[in-house]
């Protein structure tokens, strides 16, 4: 259902969609719509129909039945307007490309096969705020699985996208690194709609404005009205709140916590 609070003129709306893999549907009969200058994170379990989502949103994907707009036109059309960050993607060793060149990629769509100083000044103050500024001269082949992630996000950014999609952007980075680029994510949502899938529930209840739930179906709840019982249809196992006040991530907050782990979602190793 789309919350009437959202109206159809927003930046994203889904309507109705369904969507299967050959043997198997992923999603059925899901409809929200995305508000503008706002973060809204999209959790569930694992094969839940996350990454799907998100791939139906870039037009990668077509649904099997249902409409999908991304500010009023199909995805496809709408693609240079989105910034996209993969949840897992490796530099090729093979192919001689500097960080650099690898975020003036995403300026592709705005200045073709030929970069000017303003495409590499977008491109230099990216990697700023991902904090990899000082590493554009060295090979993509050389940076570890984690600062690869920030080149990504780079990428993302210098393309100065309408709206960013994230699947699991910190997911490869240290804790530190992982909350300074979820502050980044944050303050990026004041300007553009920003959204990002999450296994952290630490980090959805800190920084999220809205929650999609997504379990093969979809719910769309602000934060501040979302229970325990949310997260537990969506995840599929019991739910806790906790109080963990040392946890590097998520502070003094109280925390979602599967019940079938016994450490702190946020990923910090503490109990």
């Amino acid at each position: 259902m789309i919350p009437e609070a959202l109206s159809a003129t927003s930046p994203v709306s889904v309507d109705g969609v369904c969507f299967a893999y050959p043997g198997r549907e992923v999603l059925h009969g899901i409809s929200f719509s995305i508000p503008d200058k706002s973060l809204t994170a999209v959790v569930g379990p694992n094969g839940g129909g996350k990454t799907t989502l998100l791939r139906l949103m870039l037009g990668e994907l077509k649904p099997e039945c249902g409409t999908i707009r991304i500010f009023g036109m199909n995805p496809s059309k709408a693609r240079s307007r989105i910034g996209y960050v993969p949840q897992s993607a490796e530099a090729d060793p093979k192919f001689p490309m500097s960080v650099m060149e690898a975020v003036l990629a995403g300026r592709a769509g705005k200045c073709g096969l030929f970069h000017t100083a303003a495409d590499r000044a977008a491109a230099m103050e990216a990697l700023e705020r991902t904090g990899m500024a000082a590493k554009a001269k060295r090979p993509a082949a050389e940076l570890s699985g984690g600062e690869w992630q920030r080149v990504m996000i780079s990428q993302a950014l210098a393309s100065d996208p309408d709206i960013l999609l994230l699947d699991e952007p910190a997911a490869n980075v240290d804790f530190q690194t992982a909350a300074k680029l979820y502050e980044l994510f944050a303050e990026l949502s004041h300007s553009i709609p920003v959204v990002m899938v999450s296994h952290n529930l630490s980090v959805v209840t800190r920084q999220a404005d809205w929650v999609l739930c997504v379990n093969r179906t979809a719910g769309m709840h602000r934060l501040g009205e979302v229970a325990s019982e949310t997260f537990q249809n969506s995840f599929g196992a019991t739910l806790a709140l906790i109080r963990h006040d040392g946890c590097p991530v998520g502070g003094d907050m109280h925390d979602p916590v599967c019940k079938h782990f016994s450490r702190c979602s946020c990923g910090c190793g503490e109990a």
